[in-house]
């Protein structure tokens, strides 16, 4: 497990989380070629121009955000997390939480080993455990414990966010505009919600064949029906 969180932690913090680059003919794209739209109708596709970024002059698709650290812009940018020294975006969203769930795990099977032994050393020590030996257990404990309480909810934070398929950033926007006296321009906010299953698949990837019906049953049951309403397809 240990070196399933550094090989998370590693893969985060130097993988790539989105750029968005423009092709060749000088139009802006958000993969790296030229976006098109084909209407049966009307002809042949035409190219979408996308707008540029003020800060870096580069290519800025929906959802993309210039990160002031990177001095770049990432799309589908959800945060700058200055722990793994990386944007966290459409590219590493995965193994970011992928790093959050070995960091819990781990912290929390070394809680469980260290409880006894942290128990007897505070409150009932032996003649062979030295005062600096009783602080280092307690303090190792305790540090684990702190982990958990914070990554737990932080995990779970980032889990709601991608059955919703929000990033932190439209998250804390939308935040404010709910704050604010009720208009025409807040009420008309953009969901980009596909349904539980694709925002999911959007960012993990599409689960294997065999495990599919055991997460169905686990979303379908321990999913809260108000995170289902807010998660569910978009009209």
């Amino acid at each position: 497990m240990p070196a399933r969180l550094l090989y998370d932690l590693l893969r985060t913090s130097f993988s790539d989380p989105g750029r968005p680059v423009a092709d060749v003919s000088g139009s802006l794209s958000a993969a790296g070629q030229r976006s098109e739209s084909m209407d049966v109708e009307l002809g042949p596709p035409t190219a979408v121009i996308l707008r540029r970024c003020d800060r870096c002059h580069g290519p800025k698709p929906e959802r993309a955000h210039h990160c002031s650290v990177c001095r770049k812009c990432v799309l589908k940018m959800d945060h700058h997390c200055p722990v793994v020294n990386n944007c966290i975006g459409l590219k590493n969203h995965r193994s970011f939480c992928l790093f959050l769930f070995d960091l819990l795990v781990c912290c929390g099977l070394m809680a469980i080993l260290m409880f006894h032994l942290t128990v007897q050393a505070i409150f009932f020590p032996t003649n062979n455990m030295t005062v600096p030996f009783r602080l280092y257990l307690a303090a190792a404990f305790w540090v684990n414990i702190v982990i958990e309480i914070t990554i737990g909810p932080f995990l779970g934070f980032h889990f709601i966010r991608i059955l919703s398929n929000e990033t932190t950033l439209e998250y804390l926007a939308r935040s404010r505009k709910q704050r604010r006296p009720r208009n025409a321009e807040s009420d008309g906010r953009k969901s980009y919600s596909r349904g539980r299953w694709e925002n999911v698949a959007e960012t993990c990837g599409a689960p294997p064949f065999y495990v599919r019906p055991f997460l169905y049953f686990v979303v379908e049951k321990f999913i809260p029906a108000s995170l289902a309403r807010q998660a569910k397809r978009s009209a």
